[in-house]
């Protein structure tokens, strides 16, 4: 994982953590689901209508053990870099059906969760309900009305065009830090770094984060590392 502290702010850190699975081709997709973010794919059909097509039981059928993965994931956002305030406001770009929500509730922040797909902001308030808020938009050029504490983009930072357009976006609202995963097999290191500095922010940490995305062992307990 990489924690970074931002210039335009004294406190603000953006942190990476770095997704190491078995070597496969796409190692977030699980036998259950054969790909289905992949199947739905066509060239005449948008991002957003793309996940729309797969929103219901998104969590469920994409991971071996959505409760698991999702509470890995939060151990791994959380304790990287600088902890949040009381009541800390947590931005998730490209929330989904918002399947992290209920680990940050749990730890009483605030959740706000933002998708371009309709679909997934349906499942994803209906998982929320009122303990948080749903805006559909694109995830790629929003900016809160107001700071958030903590920023986290999952599975998602590859889709913007103009990453360091990206990156100073997020550092321009951000108070803590920012957190997102990518895998270094595919991404180079030094230049996330350099646009993330680029970007503004100045201290980078970085961290593994072990996980089998798409297959759990059913011989370990899931309350393990």
């Amino acid at each position: 994982m990489r924690a970074a502290t931002a210039g335009v702010s004294a406190t603000a850190t953006a942190s990476a953590h770095e997704v190491l699975t078995p070597a496969t081709v796409a190692p977030t997709v699980t036998p259950t689901r054969l790909g289905s973010v992949k199947r739905a794919y066509s060239p005449s059909v948008s991002l957003s209508q793309k996940y729309d097509r797969v929103s219901e039981g998104f969590a469920a059928a994409e991971y071996a053990d959505p409760a698991f993965y999702n509470r890995r994931r939060a151990e791994a956002a959380f304790s990287l870099g600088p902890a949040l305030p009381p009541g800390a406001t947590v931005l998730d770009l490209a929330c989904g059906d918002a399947s992290l929500a209920d680990e940050v509730l749990a730890r009483g922040y605030r959740y706000l969760g933002v998708d371009p797909s309709a679909g997934m902001c349906a499942a994803a308030r209906r998982r929320v309900g009122g303990r948080g808020a749903i805006e559909q938009g694109d995830f790629t050029t929003y900016v809160p009305s107001e700071p958030v504490d903590l920023t986290i983009c999952l599975r998602a930072f590859y889709y913007p065009d103009d990453r360091q357009a990206f990156f100073r976006r997020i550092a321009s609202y951000t108070r803590t830090k920012f957190v997102f995963d990518f895998d270094p097999r595919v991404y180079d290191r030094d230049e996330l770094e350099r646009d993330l500095r680029a970007a503004g922010f100045a201290a980078i940490d970085l961290q593994p984060f072990f996980l089998r995305l798409e297959s759990l062992d059913p011989c370990r307990p899931t309350n393990g590392p």
